[in-house]
């Protein structure tokens, strides 16, 4: 429904955790076919403040955590 709405297409993806489909995922990454969206990245000793970005509910994409 928010397709209707939106400029952009969304596509779910879901991979296996098996070395075939991480290199498909792998290839499609390197090819610009898909984009990850990161909203924001914390290292590991500001994981107080991810968690709290994620429960707000305003991410736009991803949290990632350095370690």
């Amino acid at each position: 429904m928010a397709a209707v709405f939106a400029s952009q297409k969304a596509v779910f993806f879901m991979a296996k955790l098996d070395k075939p489909d991480l290199e498909s995922l792998r290839a499609l990454l390197e090819e610009e076919t898909i984009t990850s969206v990161i909203d924001s990245i914390y290292p590991l000793d500001e994981l107080g403040a991810a968690l709290e970005r994620m429960e707000s509910g305003h991410q736009r994409g991803k949290i990632v955590l350095t370690v």
